[in-house]
Order: C-alpha cells, then sequence, then structure tokens
C-alpha cells in the first residue's frame, strides 16, 4: 500500500501521514491489522505497539461501557480483541519485552480459545494446574518455565481460573483442571524422550492426566473451590476471574 511503500523509500513523513489517517481502522475493521504489518515491516515497531495497545484500549472501553448492537457485533468485538492482542504479543515478544498486563490477556485468550475448541471438537477441555507446593517445586527444578508461568502460585491459580471463564464464554463445554506433580512430569518427559520444559510437552502431560480423571469446574459457589486451598469457590477462586 502507498503509506507503506513511502516508508520504504524512506519518506517517513509522508508515509506516516498516509498510514496515520487510517489508524481509526483498527478499532473498527478486523483487516487493518495491514497497518502495523507495514509498520513493523519498515522499522517502526514502537509505532505498532503503541497503535495496537490504543486500540485495545478504545475496543475493550466501548465493550465496557456500551451494548452491542448484536451477537455478531459482540462477535467481531471478541475476534478483534483477540486479533489485535495476539499481534501485540508476537511483536513484544520478538523485541524481548517483559510481559505486560496485555501479554497476559493474550496468553488468557489463546488458551481459552484453544480449550474452547476442544470442548467443541469433542473435550473434555481441561487445564494443567499445579497446587502450591508443585509449583513452588515446578520453578525450582526447572527455571525455564519461570517464562511461561506467572510469577506465583495465586497468579497461577488466578489465570486459570479467567482462562476457564474466557472458555466457558466462548462455548466451551466439559470444562476442568488436571493435577500435575514435578515428579510426574519428570517420569512422563523421561518415558516419551521429551523436554519437560517444552509448551508440547506440557499439553501431551496434561492430556495423559485426563484418563485418572479431572476435577470439574465450574464449582457449586457454596462448594469446595477447585484449587484445593479448603475454602468455598465463592469466597476463593471465583472472585479471581474478575480481578
Amino acid at each position: 500500500m502507498r503509506g507503506g511503500l513511502l516508508l520504504r523509500l524512506d519518506r517517513s513523513d509522508e508515509g506516516m501521514a498516509e498510514l496515520t489517517a487510517l489508524r481509526p481502522l483498527l478499532e473498527t475493521d478486523p483487516a487493518a491489522t495491514y497497518l502495523i504489518d507495514e509498520l513493523a515491516e519498515s522499522g517502526h515497531t514502537d509505532t505498532a505497539l503503541e497503535w495496537l495497545t490504543g486500540a485495545l484500549d478504545a475496543i475493550l472501553e466501548r465493550t465496557r461501557t456500551q451494548q452491542h448492537a448484536s451477537e455478531d457485533a459482540q462477535d467481531e468485538a471478541a475476534a478483534m480483541i483477540y486479533g489485535l492482542a495476539q499481534r501485540r504479543h508476537d511483536l513484544r515478544e520478538e523485541a524481548g519485552l517483559p510481559h505486560d498486563e496485555y501479554d497476559n490477556l493474550a496468553d488468557r485468550l489463546r488458551a481459552a480459545s484453544t480449550h474452547a475448541l476442544d470442548a467443541v471438537d469433542g473435550g473434555p477441555a481441561t487445564l494443567l494446574f499445579w497446587p502450591q507446593a508443585e509449583f513452588d517445586a515446578l520453578l525450582v527444578r526447572w527455571p525455564a518455565l519461570a517464562d511461561s508461568h506467572p510469577p506465583t502460585w495465586d497468579e497461577h491459580r488466578a489465570q486459570l481460573e479467567r482462562a476457564l471463564v474466557d472458555a466457558s464464554g466462548m462455548g466451551g463445554a466439559d470444562l476442568g483442571v488436571v493435577v500435575g506433580t514435578v515428579d510426574g512430569l519428570a517420569a512422563f518427559a523421561e518415558r516419551t524422550g521429551s523436554d519437560p520444559t517444552d509448551e508440547e510437552t506440557l499439553d501431551e502431560y496434561a492430556d495423559s492426566l485426563d484418563e485418572a480423571g479431572m476435577t470439574a469446574w465450574p464449582p457449586g459457589r457454596n462448594d469446595t473451590c477447585w484449587c484445593g486451598s479448603g475454602a468455598k469457590y465463592k469466597k476463593c477462586c471465583l472472585p479471581r476471574s474478575r480481578a
């Protein structure tokens, strides 16, 4: 497109003027991420991230404060949030930037979409959950997993709760968690000759635990929480999905 071509010809002022005029499309047109591609490919990654953040801010604010005109409009807004969050996440990862709130959102949405699709395809859709002692031991034994796991157990169970809520909202059924152990993961990795820090290995380990049974989600509000804390769900992980 003309704006991107001008940027590649080092006519930055003209190119940015062309693209900036189209920037509002990022908030309304799912196909407008080509603007981000043009910016990133011409070395304007910082601007691309700024525009993605601004578009996400605007769409999420509109979602919070305005009622969607139809279910189709709601689905389109959800798809735009998903696409913008993933594109932003990928750019930040390529730039070596640390996770922020929107990166966490991208991770949750990706997990939710995966597990919702699993459920639609015949489920059940399960997430791998580490009890507190196992979570702490996991990060000690394999420090590399700190890059793909939250820093604390409280954040770990909050992330799973939000992912389950997101999956449910996308039509997922038969949702739940399977409980992992460090010894179990180590034995699985040794048995399969795989890397215990690899995401595919973790997914396959979670699948293997399905055979032993999963903890169904959600429990009743007054039932014991799925995380094993012993507290009632309404006073434990249920509020975490709203945090």
